[in-house]
């Protein structure tokens, strides 16, 4: 039976092997933050207080969200797809890029209920030169 304890548990092995395989990281970004308790309808407007966040930056108000945001600009010529990866730490996070929203990515203890949407289409191809902006929405819960 595929639900049997001894089967979970090799399937969640099996994940843990392979998962860091999927992706090979090109480049770790610059972010910067701020958090808010105020629900946008969108992009943020100039004057949000941002600062440099560095890995591990501890946030999370009850009921808040945290907005992160980086730049990235092709080295080289890419003809495969590119992915982002953001670990905020937030139940659920929105991606934005270029200004349009492109997905959602979710925390890893909610998978089982809302897939594993850990990487996101950047983009399918990028040129050298091409700048990609990027903006994440964390919800705390």
């Amino acid at each position: 039976m595929l639900s049997s304890p001894q089967t979970l548990a090799k399937l969640r092995r099996v994940e843990a092997a392979y998962r860091n395989l999927i992706h090979r990281p090109l480049a770790t970004l610059s972010v910067s933050a701020f958090e808010t308790d105020d629900h946008l309808p969108g992009l943020p407007a100039a004057g949000r207080p941002w600062r440099t966040c560095e890995a591990g930056w501890r946030w999370g108000r009850s009921g808040g969200s945290a907005w992160f945001r980086a730049q990235w600009v092709a080295e080289r010529d890419h003809a495969e797809p590119l992915y982002v990866m953001a670990d905020t730490g937030g139940c659920e996070a929105l991606l934005w890029v270029n200004g349009k929203a492109c997905g959602i990515f979710n925390h890893a203890d909610y998978k089982w209920q809302r897939g594993d949407h850990v990487a996101l289409l950047l983009a399918p191809s990028a040129r050298k030169g091409e700048a990609f902006t990027i903006f994440v929405e964390a919800y705390a819960g």
